[in-house]
């Protein structure tokens, strides 16, 4: 007999069959007994401290950040790193950056020309260090009594928590207080779990915190929703230096195409890919003029995804700023979306170099108002996003929005010397 049949049979069988199941169910319960469990939040793992009395400085400030290499440094460490060098200027201070989630390597490393890599075991008086701790099991920094830290996402307050009390008792002085660029409402990273408890959790710390948030409306998110913090800063982005000198050096001649681009980050939950996917699907669908379109889009590299009638959206992964700028200024249509309270960079690019616009609200975040090419839908259906993307196709022309130079976005050169200044008292 084969097995399927001595399996029928036993399933039959009014004595085998209850026999049978009993000992199935019992070796299922000793499998899920014996399974292994991933308990592990990996980037979560302390900074560990050792006095450094040598250290003569009058001040060090130490940000912890995730990654100095080229692939990681933009939009949000970019901001951090600014930040952190501006700030020792201005308080002429020794500037260390602790990087804590990549390995450091010169070759692929952005430019930091004056920085020294620092053994973490090593003591060092150089003033502008650059110390890899990525592996950091059973070892140390030196940390002196004026060392501040300066924390960029929520995982790096939780790494540095426990130093920063160490600090206080070896010494015996007043706990420093923490400097923490909060750039967007993290929790919101994660499906409530784990993660999103403790990132929540650095923003109700039991230690002076200087909070300085990455524009007003994140921080009216935060205000809205009772955080509250020893002292709490804001400030707004400016564009982008490379693409304001394109701006102004532009002197008119491209044309608007029938192109509608997309801020596409598949692997980004916040940007919500599948949803702009599934709008682009159903206006291939409807639309009658959708084939006189391409649709690109710019973020992350990723194979053609195909739509209706035989349209498809083409991926153009991360562009030069001088690929982006050109790119913006010949498209007509943009969609960038981001399900967080934090404006978010490219629809406020897009609108800038006269692209209609569409993104989304969240919260009391309405980015209408910042120039009429912009759309910010309430309701972002698939459905509402497919009219409205639809009505801006049938607005077509060749000149486009206008380019917008008349705002406070283009025009600001700093966004921290006030910040700065009232820090550094």
């Amino acid at each position: 007999m084969s097995l399927s049949g001595v399996k029928r049979f036993v399933k039959n069988n009014k004595v085998l069959a209850p026999i049978a199941y009993k000992v199935k169910g019992k070796m299922e319960e000793n499998t899920a007994a014996e399974k292994t469990v991933d308990v592990n939040i990996p980037e979560v793992m302390p900074i560990s401290a050792r006095r450094d009395d040598s250290y003569s400085g009058s001040l060090r400030i130490n940000i912890i950040c995730p990654s100095v290499d080229k692939k990681h440094v933009f939009g949000g460490i970019a901001t951090a790193l600014d930040f952190f060098k501006k700030l020792g200027a201005a308080c002429k201070a020794d500037l260390r950056i602790i990087v804590t989630d990549a390995q450091v390597d010169r070759a692929n490393m952005i430019s930091l020309p004056e920085y020294e890599v620092i053994d973490c075991e090593a003591v060092s008086s150089a003033s502008h260090q650059i110390v890899p701790f990525a592996s950091r099991y059973n070892k140390t920094i030196p940390v002196a009594a004026n060392d501040v830290f300066v924390c960029t996402g929520w995982w790096t307050v939780v790494n540095i928590y426990d130093t920063l009390k160490w600090q206080a008792k070896t010494y015996a002085i007043e706990e420093k207080p923490i400097i923490y660029l909060i750039q967007d409402y993290e929790p919101g990273f994660y499906a409530w779990s784990s993660r999103y408890m403790m990132a929540d959790s650095t923003y109700r710390l039991d230690i002076k915190t200087i909070a300085v948030f990455n524009s007003k409306l994140l921080k009216d998110y935060f205000d809205e929703n009772g955080y509250t913090f020893y002292k709490s800063f804001c400030f707004d982005p400016i564009i982008n230096a490379g693409l304001k000198k394109y701006i102004q050096s532009y002197n008119g001649g491209i044309e608007r195409k029938k192109q509608i681009i997309i801020y596409g980050r598949p692997s980004v939950a916040r940007n919500a890919f599948e949803l702009i996917i599934a709008a682009l699907k159903e206006w291939s669908l409807k639309y009658e003029k959708a084939s006189e379109w391409r649709v690109i889009s710019a973020g992350e590299n990723f194979k053609d995804i195909d739509l209706y009638n035989g349209m498809k959206v083409s991926s153009l992964g991360k562009l030069s700023i001088e690929d982006y700028a050109k790119t913006m200024l010949e498209t007509s249509v943009g969609i960038s979306l981001m399900v967080s309270p934090h404006p978010s960079y490219p629809p406020l690019e897009m609108s800038t170099f006269g692209i209609k616009t569409i993104t989304n609200c969240y919260g009391s975040k309405d980015l209408s108002s910042f120039n009429e090419n912009i759309v910010s839908l309430k309701n972002c259906s698939t459905n509402t996003l497919c009219e409205t993307l639809m009505k801006l196709c049938d607005g077509y022309s060749k000149e486009g929005g206008a380019v917008k130079t008349d705002t406070d976005y283009f025009e600001r050169e700093d966004i921290f010397t006030e910040i700065i200044e009232e820090i550094k008292k």
